[in-house]
């Protein structure tokens, strides 16, 4: 039988703290702080935040539009480039090849790594050259600032190069994946000029 009174019993100051989360009082409860949650942790894609005091990755509106997964991940190596645009690896045009490595997972999540080319030019063509080392195949996606695929990207296999023509300048994305396989693979992206088909 509940009892009431007018003096406020024991129970009133956990109710003011849960009432007043926001004002500090998670951490009396015990409760961790999302970065001591996500120390050591990796997401394949996205934001790892706390959830519950559990770690979990939030995808954005950049993750979304790609159709990525944003997944704890537990990568056997460190993972060596990331997979959301803030976390992208910058690419130099014309540099040596660079070496790189699609990581095996515990659970199964998918490594795919984001590469970032801040100065395409529109009308110039480029070609994105990737060769699988210990990697059988490079599985290779263009992708706007927004995330969205580009479906303009030509493959030449012999070759093991991508190649594209963007109609606009500014920022673009490349995506690698193993197509479900893990293993090595090394890189370069080499501009080609002004395509003379889509000059004026």
């Amino acid at each position: 039988m509940l009892r009431s009174s007018s003096a406020p019993g024991p129970w009133w100051p956990l109710a003011a703290c849960l009432l007043l989360v926001g004002a500090g009082c998670g951490a009396s409860l015990g409760m961790p702080d999302e970065a001591r949650v996500c120390e050591g942790f990796s997401c394949s894609a996205g934001t790892c935040v706390s959830n519950a005091g559990q770690p979990m990755c939030r995808c954005g509106p950049w993750e979304r539009a790609a159709g990525v997964d944003c997944k704890v991940a537990r990568y056997t190596v460190a993972d060596d480039h990331g997979g959301s645009p803030g976390q992208a690896t910058p690419l130099v045009l014309d540099a040596p090849f660079q070496d790189a490595r699609i990581n095996a997972e515990a659970q199964g999540i998918e490594d795919f790594d984001l590469f970032v080319f801040e100065e395409a030019q529109a009308g110039h063509t480029y070609v994105f050259l990737c060769e699988g080392l210990s990697l059988p195949f490079c599985d290779v996606r263009l992708l706007t600032p927004e995330g969205q695929q580009v479906d303009a990207l030509l493959w030449h296999g012999r070759m093991d190069l991508w190649r594209f023509t963007p109609d606009r300048s500014g920022v673009w994305f490349i995506e690698v994946t193993g197509a479900g396989s893990v293993g090595t693979y090394r890189f370069t992206l080499r501009d080609l000029g002004p395509d003379p088909a889509v000059q004026p």
